[in-house]
């Protein structure tokens, strides 16, 4: 007590400690008489008080003293690190948070690479484990590096903890395909082009489109590992003209489409007639011949010939007739006819093979 000769006065003497001044404070210790105490157990900031509780139930406090440690330990580096980022380059960043008490807030970094040097990106700290940050999207660099730092109210920093990579969206479409060439073959167009020489390309579609018409056909689709140069198609009708594109997409589904050159897949040759059937009627001494045949034909022209001979025309007809009788034969011989049709625009179907007929 002040007055030493009141020491043995009270009932019991406490000590109490709090974080801050204004309290709350807690009973650390307690003892009958004065005492020395060791607290092993300090905060970073104590405020200690001696009361003195006096055998009618008051207490009488000190005057609050300040006992500061010296902490130069830091926190721990903090862990559980994620990042979200959406089509418009906004992310968020969490992470879980330190254990200890004194942890004020925590610093987060930003690096384009590992090798090079993380820079703070918050002006002030985080209280919370949790912040966002705009990403640029028009620049050629994929992905981003993100660490957190944990400070202190002694403003001791953690090491920063394993940095998360984030993938930068991708909003630049790969580099265009350049059909280079369109080959009249046989059988069909032979499309060429030079790929897209973009690192991202996930798949190329590869469409045919038919003059004067705007709707696309999808012919062929493959993935970019493929290293397809040229495609066969061989789906093409004679007469037709086509167009072809290529359209290429990368992995975040940006696309590019190639220029749309033009053919017109036209050999000089059509089809042969593959479908001709007879009827021989020795009473009325005729043959009667029957076909079919699609395509906008403007004439059919009729070989006949003995067996073994060269064949010679022996009547045309207009495109719409299907069937012809023939009055002009020999009994006893064997005839071969064939058959070939010609198109408006000059192309000619391919003769037909022999059909024989016993007459």
């Amino acid at each position: 007590m002040q007055d030493k000769k009141e020491s043995a006065k009270p009932k019991e003497y406490i000590l109490v400690r709090s974080k801050k001044d204004k309290g709350p404070y807690t009973k650390i210790f307690g003892s009958k008489e004065p005492a020395n105490f060791v607290d092993e157990k300090p905060e970073s900031n104590n405020y200690y008080k001696v009361g003195a509780i006096t055998f009618d139930g008051d207490t009488l406090y000190s005057y609050s003293h300040l006992a500061l440690i010296s902490d130069t330990v830091p926190p721990i580096p903090p862990t559980g690190l994620k990042a979200t980022v959406d089509v418009k380059g906004n992310v968020t960043i969490t992470w879980d948070k330190n254990p200890e008490p004194d942890v004020q807030g925590y610093k987060v970094l930003k690096s384009n690479a590992l090798h090079e040097e993380f820079v703070q990106i918050n002006n002030e700290f985080a209280r919370e484990p949790i912040y966002k940050d705009k990403l640029n999207l028009k620049t050629l660099t994929k992905t981003i590096f993100y660490s957190v730092v944990a400070t202190d109210k002694r403003y001791n920093n953690s090491f920063k903890c394993k940095p998360i990579e984030v993938k930068r969206p991708d909003t630049i479409p790969p580099v265009k395909p350049i059909v280079t060439n369109l080959e009249l073959n046989s059988n069909g167009v032979n499309v060429n082009w030079i790929n897209s020489n973009s690192e991202d390309v996930k798949y190329y579609v590869l469409y045919r489109s038919k003059e004067l018409e705007t709707k696309d056909t999808k012919i062929k689709e493959w993935q970019a590992k493929d290293s397809l140069k040229s495609f066969l198609d061989t789906t093409v009708e004679l007469g037709v003209g086509y167009k072809y594109r290529l359209l290429v997409s990368d992995e975040d589904d940006n696309f590019s489409i190639s220029n749309n050159p033009y053919i017109k897949f036209e050999t000089g040759y059509r089809k042969k007639i593959a479908d001709i059937k007879f009827e021989v009627d020795r009473t009325l001494k005729t043959v009667k011949l029957k076909w079919n045949y699609a395509g906008e034909v403007e004439k059919f022209v009729l070989y006949r010939c003995k067996q073994g001979a060269q064949p010679t025309i022996i009547k045309t007809f207009p495109g719409k007739t299907s069937e012809f009788t023939d009055t002009t034969l020999n009994m006893g011989n064997i005839y071969e006819y064939r058959i070939k049709p010609i198109y408006s625009n000059g192309a000619e179907g391919i003769i037909s093979d022999a059909v024989i007929v016993e007459y």
